[in-house]
């Protein structure tokens, strides 16, 4: 598996180029906090990544305001 995951409070966001879409489905609604999560499927020839990288960030999208001023 290749790609890029990002993870922060408010979610997960993350583009992974997968060598079998069944296994990798079966695992990813295997696991009871991720069964829920919808994935969407993008087909490509060729490799889109040459490594997997998983970062935390303090947000998935910045918008500059602070954490106490919202509810997620």
């Amino acid at each position: 598996v290749f790609g890029r995951v990002y993870v922060a409070t408010e979610g997960i966001n993350a583009q992974v180029s997968v060598p079998d879409w069944d296994v990798f489905l079966s695992q990813m609604n295997g696991i009871k906090e991720l069964k829920r999560i919808p994935i969407k499927r993008a087909l490509q020839d060729g490799h889109s990544f040459y490594k997997l990288s998983i970062k935390v960030r303090d947000e998935l999208v910045s918008y500059g305001i602070p954490e106490t001023s919202y509810d997620m």
